[in-house]
């Protein structure tokens, strides 16, 4: 009897139409030939060229695809020097095979193809336990998928092997904020700390976790450490204010918060802040400005809305605060606040 063939079709992913210049940025920046690029992308050098010289053009079948989604992790917040740690290249220890997988694998997650590297850094743990650099770059690419469990797992596993790695500890701290496990991420981004003293974004996680547990004293001594460093990072300067308007110290708030949108204008997390700042200094018609430009950005955005009901209250407008809280329930029709809060203003 005749078998039934099955016939796979190769999936073509369409490049971003400024990948061309992307590469181009990545050369300089990884300081390697456009020989050593297509090497450790599996490409011949011919098709890196176009992919450099034709932004429009399309992988074929048989070539790479960059699939969708970000590169291994680097926490954003402001660029607080030193960096979050990206991945590590060298080759293992005592090794100089040119056939490492960690140099590919690293390629391979700049570019976005994160399945790709996550299989070039299985091969580098396997051909080289020993090897720290494998498992931390292994832990970004499980993080930067959204898999912090196995994160933690590789991170520990870096950790282990090279303790002065102060990287691993601040992204596997990152991984237990991820794993609600704050305690955990805590005692990570001290570790990171006291290994690099001037390691500022492990000092801002830091001071968010503290803010996130109510432990306002300690978050304020790490914001303040991190503008030590450097005085003009915004959301340093957002979580200092957050924290004194926490603490009552809403004037000092109103500064940082100031100074910080001016450094990111628009920033809807400090204009939310700031609306809280002014309101409770009784400012109410300037904190509903800001509500309501945070809710032109975010319009389904309950929070913001039934804090604009409040400060709507307060400034004795109940009609606006009557709507507020009526769209708080269209977009969630069991928030117990919204219901109490428009009932008794509709009573009122």
């Amino acid at each position: 009897m005749p078998r039934q063939r099955t016939h796979h079709s190769r999936i073509t992913r369409r490049f971003p139409a400024d990948f061309g210049e992307r590469l181009v940025r990545f050369k300089e920046a990884a300081d390697l030939s456009w020989a050593e690029i297509a090497r450790c992308l599996g490409v011949d050098p011919e098709t890196v060229r176009r992919w450099r010289d034709k932004q429009d053009h399309r992988p074929g079948p048989g070539q790479r695809q960059r699939l969708p989604g970000p590169g291994p992790r680097q926490v954003r917040d402001g660029g607080v020097p030193p960096g979050g740690g990206g991945l590590r290249r060298r080759h293992p220890p005592g090794s100089r095979q040119r056939g490492s997988p960690l140099q590919p694998g690293a390629c391979k997650a700049e570019l976005g193809d994160l399945e790709g590297a996550l299989g070039d850094f299985d091969l580098a743990v396997l051909l080289a336990p020993e090897d720290a650099d494998a498992w931390y770059n292994r832990g970004l690419t499980h993080a930067a998928m959204g898999e912090p469990l196995l994160a933690v797992g590789d991170l520990g596993r870096a950790i282990g092997l090279e303790p002065g790695l102060a990287e691993a500890r601040y992204h596997r701290g990152m991984a237990h904020r991820d794993l609600d496990q704050p305690e955990q991420a805590l005692d990570d981004f001290a570790a990171a700390v006291e290994l690099e003293p001037r390691y500022g974004l492990a000092c801002y996680a830091r001071g968010i976790t503290h803010l996130n547990l109510g432990a306002c004293d300690e978050a304020l001594r790490d914001f303040e450490a991190v503008l030590e460093l450097e005085p003009d990072n915004a959301p340093a300067l957002r979580g200092r204010g957050v924290t004194l308007g926490a603490l009552g110290r809403s004037d000092e708030a109103m500064r940082d918060l100031d100074r910080s949108l001016e450094l990111e204008p628009g920033n809807t997390e400090t204009l939310t802040a700031r609306a809280l700042a002014r309101a409770n200094l009784g400012r109410f018609d300037e904190a509903i400005e800001d509500y309501t430009r945070v809710i032109e950005t975010n319009p389904g955005d309950a929070r913001v809305l039934y804090e604009r009901g409040t400060a709507h209250l307060f400034a004795d407008r109940k009609g606006d605060a009557i709507e507020d809280f009526g769209a708080v329930l269209r977009i969630e029709p069991d928030n117990i606040g919204a219901i109490y809060a428009r009932g008794m203003t509709l009573m009122s």
